[in-house]
């Protein structure tokens, strides 16, 4: 069903969270923008199986629709966030994390359209 990249990725960060609420923080790089290169291949995929399941074949991801994830990505968790809770900062270190998950999941874990069915 997922790309080897959307296991190894949400692995990775099903790993890196359950570490952090159970032993604390790893390491402030790793914390810090592990997750944010880790999300993009996560979420896309998850959106590219929504739109192949409500659009069949013709359900693909194009590039400028890459280009807007990131783009609400770094919006919300680096521009709204902070603006509304005081524990969030921005981190343009971040949103080149976004880019680089983005670029990560376009040329690496993309897959031909396909049908999903629920058998």
């Amino acid at each position: 069903m997922h790309t080897p990249l959307f296991n190894i990725t949400f692995g990775l960060y099903v790993v890196l969270k359950s570490w952090h609420f159970s032993a604390g923080s790893v390491n402030a790089i790793v914390d810090g923008y592990l997750a944010d290169l880790l999300a993009m291949p996560v979420i896309l995929t998850f959106a590219q199986e929504a739109m192949q399941w409500i659009k069949g074949e013709a359900g693909r991801i194009t590039g400028w629709m890459v280009f807007a994830a990131i783009g609400y990505a770094a919006l919300v968790f680096e521009g709204v966030m902070p603006a509304i809770n005081a524990s969030k900062t921005a981190d343009p270190i971040d949103v080149l994390m976004y880019a680089l998950g983005g670029g990560l999941w376009w040329f690496c874990g993309r897959k031909p359209a396909r049908m999903i069915t629920f058998e």
